[in-house]
């Protein structure tokens, strides 16, 4: 953006950089940047710790099309309306971290992409998480990533204890 500054009584035009970049690692928005789009502008936050070990995905034998394999807060939404609040994705969105509310379950891609940025994130695990995304078949499993066996993709039951830790949109 060009701006106009009056500099000691003579208008200049200069170049303002508006745009807040931001870097991989970086403690923002209540957690860790884990995820920048190109503009390095907007992207993904995981919270700084785990919300809990051993919480289950809930709705077993329940199909509730929570299929999204990159949008998290969408399966979130649909976990929330048709299993409750007393889930991973509930735990999830009741958080309030660094002033932020707005917290929910990741889908298996973005929980892959935590897995890519292990290193830049405190506190991770290495347990299974689970993801909000739902496995295709009659309700029963859920994605997960093992984070202690190189960051391997795998399906399982709904009912398991899982690690989760959540994330946000900024």
């Amino acid at each position: 953006m060009v701006v106009s500054i009056l500099f000691f009584g003579v208008q200049v035009m200069a170049q303002s950089n508006s745009v807040n970049t931001h870097k991989l690692g970086e403690k923002f928005g209540g957690g860790v940047i884990f995820y920048l789009d190109e503009a390095k502008e907007h992207g993904l936050i995981a919270a700084p710790t785990d919300q809990v070990a051993g919480s289950k995905w809930g709705c077993s034998h329940h199909k509730i099309e929570a299929s999204s394999l990159n949008d998290g807060l969408v399966n979130t939404k649909k976990i929330i309306e048709k299993c409750g609040a007393k889930t991973a994705a509930g735990i999830c969105v009741n958080l309030t971290i660094g002033g932020f509310s707005d917290w929910y379950l990741p889908a298996i891609e973005e929980l892959l992409l935590i897995y890519e940025q292990r290193m830049k994130i405190d506190g991770l695990t290495t347990n299974d998480y689970c993801s909000s995304s739902e496995y295709v078949d009659g309700g029963n499993d859920v994605w997960a990533v093992h984070f202690g066996r190189n960051g391997k993709r795998f399906y399982y039951n709904k009912s398991f204890p899982y690690s989760v830790r959540a994330i946000r949109k900024f």
